[in-house]
């Protein structure tokens, strides 16, 4: 049996401490939350004192080893831009990989998140669009 995995690592901000706050209550609940779990790792990292609601001191560093549910991700950071930075975007990007060699067991995809939409592609999806176009050339 092999095992899949999706991995990715991503730096967001900076951001003020009272974002800084929204976004460990938000996260804290989704990892909490058994039936549909985070699944990833993330800390709030923070570059000075908090105590200046104006001046953005803090990042968070979201990452996973084995998966995260980049659903749930998106879905709070989409929050988090409309809530404190509506002008701002998010992107994170992700490898899919596979403890044995398997032919749907590797790839990847990125997202570029707004408060209003994500934009998204995976490596499979762009493959499958890229032949269609190049057979549609073909047959002119």
């Amino acid at each position: 049996m092999a095992d899949y995995y999706t991995q990715f690592s991503a730096v967001i901000g900076p951001f003020s401490a009272k974002a800084a706050t929204w976004l460990t209550d938000e996260l804290t609940r989704a990892t909490a939350d058994e039936d549909d779990t985070l699944g990833c790792e993330w800390e709030i990292q923070t570059q000075g004192p908090l105590n200046n609601p104006q001046v953005p001191t803090a990042t968070l560093w979201v990452h996973s080893f084995e998966w995260g549910n980049l659903n749930l991700l998106d879905d709070i950071l989409t929050k988090y831009l409309e809530k404190f930075a509506p002008n701002e975007s998010i992107t994170i990007e992700w490898g899919n990989s596979c403890s044995k060699p398997r032919p749907d067991g590797f790839g990847g995809g990125a997202m570029v998140i707004t408060a209003t939409k994500t934009y998204s592609m995976n490596t499979s999806n762009w493959i499958d669009k890229t032949l269609k176009g190049l057979k549609k050339g073909a047959k002119k």
